[in-house]
């Protein structure tokens, strides 16, 4: 195929998303979460693959707490069926993509430049990847937590599970067992233990899970 050839497919492959920041005033950007976790649970509920929230809004509906603004769902799935979640996303409107770039450019929004992710990329990559809900136009805007959710890997082997993109190793026993908990009419999300997110040095809920877990030495 010829530079022209090449350059048009890489053109029709890319998008721009514009992902919606918090409002400076500290007011709300999406809609009320508990609405969007009945929609994400009925977009995940027929998944032909475990599927886990994770992140700040498992640990909130896992513990009752509320009490922060959260931008946005963090997803994981094993390595291993990564591909068969994508296809099924497909089938519901959304794909897995990747991050070519970011940049601030106002107060309200960040620009993105995405690319659906191949599937050397989806099985092999490091780099972040994103939910992504499809649409027509190339260019989109975050209006729902369900337009764009990250998406991290995980390995297990032996005692072990591993998140490569992040570098981050814990002991199984850290990650499980997976809680389901129902919200509202939604179908059941699942959990995984919230001791393995101390890891994770950019989780901002480290303090508040670990004066949870300080009050609750026997949970899960």
């Amino acid at each position: 195929m010829n530079v022209t050839g090449c350059l048009g497919r890489l053109t029709r492959s890319l998008r721009v998303h514009l992902y919606r920041r918090r409002p400076p005033d500290g007011g709300d950007a999406m809609p009320p979460i508990k609405a969007e976790l009945v929609q994400l649970s009925e977009l995940l509920r027929d998944s032909p693959v475990p599927v886990y929230l994770t992140g700040g809004v498992s640990f909130a509906l896992q513990s009752g707490r509320f009490d922060r603004y959260h931008h946005d769902f963090d997803l994981v799935v094993r390595t291993n069926d990564i591909l068969a979640l994508n296809d099924y996303l497909k089938k519901k409107g959304h794909f897995i993509c990747h991050r070519l770039l970011s940049t601030h450019i106002s107060a309200r929004y960040d620009l993105m430049l995405i690319r659906a992710a191949s599937r050397k990329q989806l099985i092999e990559g490091r780099e972040p990847l994103r939910i992504v809900r499809r649409q027509r136009c190339p260019l989109s805007i975050s209006r729902s937590r369900l337009d764009y959710i990250d998406v991290f890997r995980m390995q297990e082997a032996a005692d072990l599970v591993h998140f490569p993109g992040d570098r981050i190793t814990a002991p199984r026993e850290e990650f499980y067992p997976i809680r389901e908990i129902r919200v509202d009419t939604g179908a059941a999300i699942c959990c995984p233990n919230v001791h393995y997110m101390m890891r994770v040095t950019m989780f901002r809920d480290r303090q508040a899970v670990a004066e949870y877990l300080s009050r609750r030495p026997d949970w899960p």
